[in-house]
């Protein structure tokens, strides 16, 4: 009886072992199905580089009009799990402010608040992917009020100065994502904050280049902008005596499109500034050919920099007898250069000491008063001459008055004699 038992306690034993092999096999199945559907990465933010050092002052993580010109490329090394054969993509955005770009509705939808870095999605088949993005890309949606796929902007220098961009500074966000076929998030998102600025600021108004000897003084009210950090003066012909870096004609220089806050008030301003400046008037007062952003341009233009608290400066040393154009820009505490001012025409003159004129023509009194006089010119004995005509004419006049009062009074008056005046310069002061 008991042998007949013993097949099938056998076959129910290897029933169970059946069982629990399959149930085994399942649950490994589902464990790799599940790794495989989250996967998850991570990103170091000391590992993120450059490709190009920042600006000296500004923070590495930051998108200033020059980065934006040169297109710097940022480097994020990425560590993955979840990996291989994830079927979800993985991708690379980018929001203004306190954007959440994991979410869906924040890339989906008819109304996207952030934008797409890369074409296409980032390769996987490695667990430690390394992304480069351009500086441009992360610039190119900014300031679009509706959001749209990928755009290439690789290529595109002009969108570094767009109007709708921010002014002033700009906080952004780069993200990258696991999402599903809905476009949810899938796992942990990464996040790398960055500060962008890539307009300068708003050009002084009332610019006036007044004489000095080899030189010029330049006054102006300044920019508007609170982040002005100081002003570049530039000047034409150039300062080095070379040919301009690049032919802009002049009505495109100064027409503040690419400059921060010009429009309104600010381009009005200018454009009074335009017509009035110089002495000789805005026909002879020719515009220096100088756009917002043009780097290359600026540093050849440039002729004397002044401290953003102070609203006058002298250039550089100049040419005595050569006519130049003076122009300013405010630049911003990132660099960043805004479009020229309207110009103002002087001409640096020799300063001569009107005492010194006087002690050459024989006279030997001091004195501290200056004039101007043109290059080549001769002071001459002329006005000394003059001078001692008005003297005498001045004594007799005094002394008939003198004799006269005498006769109407009939008394005897004390004789009365002009004190010579002597002009004497101050202690120390020479011109």
């Amino acid at each position: 009886m008991l042998s007949r038992h013993l097949p099938l306690a056998r076959v129910l034993r290897r029933s169970l072992l059946v069982a629990c092999a399959c149930a085994f096999a399942l649950a490994c199945v589902l464990t790799s199905t599940l790794a495989r559907a989250a996967p998850d990465l991570t990103l170091d933010p000391s590992t993120v580089t450059r490709d190009s050092p920042a600006r000296p002052g500004n923070p590495a993580a930051s998108i200033d009009a020059d980065d934006c010109e040169k297109d710097v490329r940022y480097v994020f090394p990425l560590a993955l799990t979840g990996l291989p054969a994830s079927s979800n993509p993985l991708q690379a955005w980018a929001g203004a402010g306190g954007i959440d770009c994991s979410l869906a509705a924040s890339r989906t939808g008819s109304a996207p608040t952030c934008w797409p870095l890369l074409s296409g999605d980032i390769d996987t088949s490695t667990s430690t992917p390394v992304v480069h993005v351009s500086t441009r890309q992360i610039v190119a949606q900014l300031g679009a009020t509706a959001k749209t796929a990928f755009k290439d902007a690789a290529n595109d220098d002009t969108m570094c100065h767009d109007t709708s961009l921010p002014a002033g500074p700009s906080a952004v966000s780069v993200w990258f994502l696991f999402t599903d076929a809905s476009g949810a998030p899938v796992g942990t998102p990464a996040k790398f904050p960055m500060t962008v600025d890539v307009r300068g600021p708003a050009p002084p108004t009332g610019v006036k280049a007044r004489v000095s000897n080899g030189a010029l003084i330049v006054d102006f009210t300044p920019s508007k902008d609170t982040d002005t950090a100081g002003y570049t003066i530039f000047c034409d012909p150039l300062p080095s005596g070379g040919t301009p870096p690049k032919a802009i004609p002049p009505g495109d220089a100064g027409d503040g499109g690419s400059a921060r806050d010009a429009s309104g008030d600010d381009a009005a301003s200018a454009a009074g500034d335009a017509a009035s400046s110089g002495d000789a008037g805005a026909t002879t007062c020719p515009q220096i050919p100088l756009a917002a952003g043009d780097a290359s341009a600026a540093a050849s233009y440039a002729c004397g920099h002044v401290d953003g608290t102070s609203a006058s400066g002298m250039t550089d040393p100049l040419t005595n007898g050569v006519g130049y154009a003076v122009a300013v820009a405010a630049v911003d505490r990132y660099g960043n250069v805004g479009v020229a001012s309207a110009s103002s025409c002087e001409t640096p003159q020799e300063t001569i000491d009107f005492w010194g004129n006087y002690r050459d023509g024989g006279g030997l009194a001091g004195g501290g008063f200056c004039a101007v006089r043109r290059v080549g010119s001769s002071p001459g004995k002329a006005p000394f001459a003059l001078a001692g005509a008005m003297l005498a004419i001045a004594l007799f006049r005094r002394r008939r008055r003198t004799s006269l009062q005498g006769g109407l009074e009939a008394r005897p008056q004390p004789r009365r004699f002009a004190r010579p005046m002597v002009a004497r310069a101050k202690p120390g002061q020479e011109c």
